[in-house]
């Protein structure tokens, strides 16, 4: 049975309701842990960053979720949705940037694994970039809100950045699970893989979350009806924005430095970078930036 364009419109509309409330929801229960250990502690460049992800993804979801009730002409509709495709291509980049300095922190600060890493993320990037800027679609008339339809041929078009992002996400999680049983086999000396375990759960949890969404969205773009095209774009948006403040969130209860910064051994708080060496050194916080 077809849903009709109006109905299509509501279901779109309360997806995209549902995943601002959980975003802003989120944020409320650890804004408390956010102003201890972020804004009362000098401000470095992994607390921009996580303010950046933060609250430009914030502005973005808010956006989005407004923009589906509010009654505009098909241009003015057309124009906003260039508009929002830059900046999700923004909020997207970020978390990439924040995920390859996580890797590059994991790995010590490798120079041949930083270039590989920005390759791969240049090379994932030119295809989404072409996908955001050459498809067009139609301003739906005569429902509220801004919402385009999209043909078959664009929509596959449109799935690009979402299957570009799994392949990073993907590339992102391999590397740690090598490096985390690399260093759980030397670890086993010291009596301490419950620790090394706990940074692989840790990058896991937010593979399978963030993988599981992101590959529904791109069902969408396939077998969806027309206004339903990419309609979980905002939930994907605020499941990543939620997930990477919490794990930043986690490290910077260890570490000023936040990402910039790695242990010479694993503690059970520094979930979300950490480097491995065999030294039998104390608990002092290098950072890569040194």
């Amino acid at each position: 049975m077809s849903i009709g364009y109006e109905e299509q419109a509501i279901i779109r509309s309360s997806i995209g309701f549902a995943a601002l409330t959980f975003l802003l929801y989120d944020h409320l229960i650890t804004l408390a842990e956010e102003v201890t250990y972020i804004w009362a502690h000098p401000k470095h460049a992994s607390a921009i960053l996580f303010f950046v992800n933060r609250y430009l993804g914030c502005f973005l979801a808010v956006t989005q979720t407004v923009m589906l009730f509010v009654i505009m002409s098909p241009e003015r509709c057309i124009q906003y949705t260039h508009y929002r495709r830059v900046l999700i291509f923004m909020n997207q980049a970020i978390v990439c940037t924040l995920f390859i300095i996580r890797t590059y922190a994991l790995y010590g600060g490798n120079k041949r694994l930083l270039a590989f890493l920005l390759f791969t993320s240049l090379a994932l990037a030119s295809p989404v970039a072409w996908s955001l800027a050459r498809q067009q679609g139609t301003s739906a008339t005569n429902i509220p809100g801004c919402q385009m339809i999209y043909n078959t041929n664009t929509a596959t078009h449109l799935a690009i950045p979402p299957e570009a992002l799994c392949i990073f996400d993907t590339l992102i999680f391999v590397l740690t699970v090598y490096k985390t049983f690399k260093v759980g086999i030397r670890s086993n000396a010291h009596s301490k893989p419950n620790l090394v375990m706990l940074l692989l759960r840790d990058g896991a949890i937010y593979f399978v979350i963030v993988a599981m969404v992101n590959l529904a969205n791109i069902l969408t773009f396939f077998v969806a009806p027309e206004l339903l095209r990419g309609g979980l774009t905002i939930v994907s948006i605020c499941i990543a924005i939620t997930m990477v403040s919490r794990l930043m969130l986690n490290l910077h209860k260890t570490a000023d430095a936040g990402i910039f910064s790695y242990r010479k051994h694993l503690t059970s708080s520094a979930i979300f970078t950490t480097q491995f060496l065999d030294s039998e050194e104390g608990w002092d916080l290098p950072t890569v930036m040194d």
